[in-house]
């Protein structure tokens, strides 16, 4: 129910919200679900009606949390719902293996 319904309708409905702000900013953080790297893409935006809005716009499993995969995650997830990029003013990221060279360090 929650993937066939819910998360499709809810979908929508943030595509159709950020079809009428001029700006928005999207957040992704992770989180392990044993050997599972969990990623999931936030959405904030202002609008008259309900002021400002936070909402998980997608839900992934990453093979690794590389800045290349979590971009491309990004863009990909926009793109795919036909969200204007030239929107987004901001991006928060964490748990992203970018801090003090990787794993080389």
């Amino acid at each position: 129910m929650v993937k066939s319904i819910l998360a499709p309708d809810t979908t929508k409905q943030i595509c159709e919200d950020l079809e009428s702000v001029h700006y928005f900013r999207i957040a992704t953080d992770a989180s392990n679900h044993g050997a599972e790297k969990i990623f999931a893409l936030i959405v904030q935006y202002l609008t008259v009606k309900n002021g400002i809005t936070v909402k998980v716009l997608k839900l992934d499993s990453l093979k690794n949390e590389t800045a290349i995969e979590i971009s491309s995650y990004c863009v990909n997830a926009l793109e795919e719902n036909n969200i204007d990029k030239r929107k987004c003013i901001a991006f928060c990221g964490d748990n992203g293996n970018t801090n003090f060279g990787g794993v080389r360090w």
